[in-house]
């Protein structure tokens, strides 16, 4: 790894490459992430461990408890830490306040690859530009956009570039930047894959300007890692005692690392799902291949930060199958856990983006595999896949309708996960939050299913009613405002989602958009005997409402298990 190119940068100064520049071009790409999905700050909510771990055990066990309690047998200190700071804030700012520290740090690598600090890297200002835009732009990296419980893989991103870059100028600036490479050494298990890359980088900035600079940071590193090592093998690694079926074939092992390690960063996700259905084994194998070619090309070439990233990338592969949290042949599936190829995504981009910067049949290779990946791969993944709304407002709004010491169940997203119950601390405002609503015309098609017994290791193995059907608006689009389930007179909000053309061709009109919903209510909050459910459907401006009549049901002991019966029909 010594054959770095040594850039205008290369030298004890840092360069700042115009700190106006850098300023308004972070602004101007941070805007551009944004629109990859401005639903996540428009409209936050927790994503998984968010609600079901962090912020759960924050709001039971306060900050300091809750910051040194490991997670999968690790510690995770940035989202506890962020989870902690926001307990004083209000209830329906918690999501905001998660999803903007998450956005903060995915946009603070676009300022490091701007700067003039990574010019041994990067030593073209034009070229850290276009470095800066593929690095927002870049496909396969749905999962770690915008969430607190998967910021550690961007916090990682941002640790290497500030191990890799030129030492800041100011004091204040390296008191900084140690405390960020301290929060991410106790972030996850990823400063432990990061050290010996690390080390070995230090040893060689012995007899160069930044040895002082690169052996702190390894000291940093060296202590956080250390702590985590303890926790790994001192605290029981909670895993999801999946059924792995028969050993992977080796034509699968193929199928998967050739779809996510080199399909999906150049074709994106969608492209990889069209591709899939035409590509033989001789087109996997070509894919891996190339992945082997690249990796060949970053040791022949031996540039330090092309390395690094190739040795993120093939350690986290390889940790994605010794410790599975999956079945394995899930990663079959092109859009199955990309944020595990994180890394090897940005490997190829950044080994692309580097052929094309030489000279001869190398800016050929470059240019020939930067097409696919600009033609396809960026445009068809830029808009992330939509996420079920779980109706945040709304379900802090129940919450707090709930009297002191009640417990109430929060649906989390993504869809399938489950959701989080939580206990009422303060007392209640003792008035149902669909109070005060005027009544609505007419009244929307609708489907309210018989309530289904279901439960699930992710929601704890609890009992649970799941009320599911759809609901068709009125022309003023009214399911856009929400539904609502009834159970005597406790409401839930549903979630739901749009556009359902199926049942819409059933009702033989186009014209009206569907509205899939479900709800699971724990039977702790209901209990058992007989109960009345009914829907209200809310208008858009969620000012008025549609009161649907349902049913009434008794839920019953049936053996060691639970049962519905439906006493009254469904009555319009």
């Amino acid at each position: 790894m010594s054959g770095d190119a040594a850039g205008p940068c290369a030298t004890a100064l840092p360069c700042t490459g115009g700190r106006k520049f850098v300023a308004s071009l972070t602004l101007l790409f941070a805007g551009l992430l944004f629109l990859r999905d401005p639903v996540r700050l428009l409209n936050p909510q927790f994503w998984a461990e968010d609600g079901s771990v962090f912020f759960h055990q924050a709001y039971d066990d306060g900050f300091w408890r809750a910051l040194i309690e490991p997670t999968a047998g690790y510690l995770n200190f940035f989202p506890r830490l962020v989870a902690g700071l926001a307990r004083p804030f209000p209830f329906l700012a918690t999501p905001l306040i998660y999803d903007l520290a998450a956005f903060a740090l995915q946009v603070a690598p676009i300022a490091y690859l701007l700067s003039g600090r990574i010019g041994r890297y990067l030593p073209n200002r034009r070229v850290r530009v276009v470095a800066a835009l593929l690095y927002v732009a870049a496909p396969n990296t749905y999962e770690t956009y915008v969430t607190l419980t998967n910021s550690q893989w961007n916090l990682a991103l941002l640790a290497l570039l500030l191990l890799l870059i030129e030492p800041p100028a100011s004091r204040w600036g390296r008191v900084g930047e140690s405390l960020v490479l301290g929060i991410f050494s106790l972030t996850g298990p990823l400063g432990v894959i990061l050290l010996p890359a690390v080390a070995w980088s230090s040893y060689l900035d012995r007899a160069t300007p930044r040895r002082r600079w690169s052996l702190a940071q390894v000291l940093i590193l060296g202590c956080g890692a250390a702590v985590q090592l303890v926790f790994l093998t001192t605290t029981p690694r909670t895993t999801p005692g999946l059924d792995q079926g028969a050993p992977l074939a080796l034509q699968e092992v193929v199928q998967i690392l050739s779809t996510h390690a080199v399909l999906d960063s150049l074709l994106g996700i969608k492209g990889t799902i069209w591709a899939s259905r035409h590509l033989g084994m001789a087109g996997y194998l070509a894919g891996l291949a190339l992945a082997v070619f690249l990796a060949g090309y970053a040791l022949h070439r031996r540039q330090r930060a092309l390395l690094q990233l190739l040795w993120l990338a093939v350690a986290t592969i390889a940790l994605s199958f010794v410790f599975p949290l999956a079945p394995l042949r899930g990663w079959l599936r092109p859009d199955f856990g990309p944020r595990y190829y994180l890394y090897v995504t940005f490997f190829l981009i950044y080994a692309i983006l580097l052929l094309c910067t030489q000279a001869g049949w190398r800016r050929w290779l470059g240019a020939t595999l930067a097409l696919p990946l600009l033609a396809v791969g960026i445009p068809g993944d830029f808009h992330y896949p939509h996420r079920p709304d779980t109706q945040w407002p709304a379900q802090v709004a129940a919450f707090e309708s709930r009297q002191q010491g009640a417990a109430f169940y929060i649906p989390l997203q993504p869809q399938g996960y489950g959701g989080v119950s939580v206990r009422k601390r303060t007392p209640g405002q003792a008035a149902s939050p669909l109070n005060g609503l005027r009544p609505a015309a007419g009244t929307p098609h609708y489907e309210l299913s018989r309530p289904e017994i279901g439960g699930s290791v992710a929601w704890g193995n609890i009992d649970f009613l799941i009320f599911s059907g759809w609901a068709v608006d009125t022309p003023n689009r009214e399911t856009a405002g929400g539904v609502w389930v009834v159970v005597d007179g406790m409401v839930f909000p549903a979630v739901f989602g749009r556009e359902r053309p199926q049942v819409a061709s059933l009702l033989g009109d186009q014209r009206y958009s569907v509205s899939g919903f479900i709800r699971h209510i724990p039977l702790s909050e209901i209990g058992l005997g007989r109960h009345r459910v009914s829907l209200v459907v809310l208008t858009h401006d969620r000012a008025g409402s549609y009161t649907v009549s349902g049913y009434d049901f008794v839920v019953r002991h049936a053996g060691e298990y639970f049962a519905v019966d439906i006493i009254s029909p469904y009555a319009r």
